[in-house]
């Protein structure tokens, strides 16, 4: 989920986009994102390390491919900006990813549970905690 939709319960047209930068990072790196930013957080580790090849899958032939593999890393860096207006739209990720003659920006930190003060990456959440900023009840009807 998109940042603005967890800390302040807002949706918008590039909440998808982040969405789809996380998907892009879990196919390059064979892994699933685990709902606490692990993937997005060591992804954005090995591309300031300079060394964002350690996060592809080792499936992938990265002495072939590796051109096409940093670029739709760097696309999902993009997509996992912190601010809806640091990520591009859609109709631009499709351009990014389908033309090799696009000179790609540098991607900004991307959101973390930490830039917000809220869980930490080992945090599990339990019945006590607050994951709601609304104050919004649901009761559920069961029948008999």
């Amino acid at each position: 989920m998109s940042p603005e939709y967890i800390t302040e319960g807002n949706f918008s047209v590039k909440s998808d986009v982040y969405s789809f930068g996380v998907l892009i990072l879990e196919i390059m790196s064979g892994k699933r994102n685990q709902g606490n930013q692990n993937l997005v957080t060591d992804a954005w580790k090995l591309w300031e390390e300079q060394s964002i090849l350690k996060l592809l899958d080792e499936a992938a032939d990265s002495t072939v491919f590796a051109t096409e593999l940093l670029r739709c890393t760097h696309v999902g860096l993009l997509c996992v900006q912190g601010s809806p207006d640091d990520r591009p739209s859609m109709s631009s990720v499709f351009m990014m990813l389908s033309s090799d003659n696009l000179v790609l920006p540098a991607p900004k930190k991307p959101f973390t549970w930490r830039s917000i003060g809220g869980f930490p990456p080992d945090h599990h959440l339990y019945e006590s905690d607050i994951i709601s900023v609304d104050e919004l009840t649901l009761t559920g009807i069961e029948g008999r």
